[in-house]
């Protein structure tokens, strides 16, 4: 008789929540978007980064060319990423596409900026040409619903 308790207590210990997997407190779609919209914020902090470092070694007036290059792309970079981020916060999976499609701009200035930095003659981080590669990815998901 112990016997049989002992089996059902471990049979009801297996299938209690214990040993469920846990789950995520944001559907997957969110997480999702958010992961994408976190590495490109990454990205573009660690391209500012880059371009101030860059700047900074310049003589004055190529300083000053590559800085306006540099600040007008990360702007227009940290805009998007902030719009779907807004978007992310008040979430419905009908605004799921508005959101690729601001992260999707926001990837595109942090390709600019990347390219700005490349033609100045400096090695990019990796974290930048991984998140621009997200870019191609999400255009598609993105489909215009601006």
């Amino acid at each position: 008789m112990r016997r049989w308790l002992a089996i059902g207590a471990l049979a009801g210990f297996a299938s209690s929540s214990y040993c469920m997997p846990a789950k995520s407190a944001e559907p997957p779609l969110r997480a999702q978007s958010r992961a994408i919209v976190l590495n490109a914020a990454f990205a573009l902090k660690a391209a500012d980064e880059v371009c101030a470092e860059k700047v900074m070694s310049l003589p004055v007036e190529d300083a000053k060319m590559l800085a306006i290059k540099c600040i007008a792309a990360i702007e227009e970079g940290r805009d998007a990423l902030v719009a779907a981020e807004s978007i992310l916060d008040s979430w419905d999976e009908g605004q799921a596409g508005k959101m690729y499609c601001a992260a999707k701009d926001g990837i595109e200035a942090l390709q600019h900026v990347a390219t700005v930095l490349k033609r100045a003659g400096v090695s990019v981080p990796s974290e930048i040409d991984d998140a621009v590669a997200v870019a191609g990815w999400i255009s598609h998901l993105c489909a215009d619903k601006r």
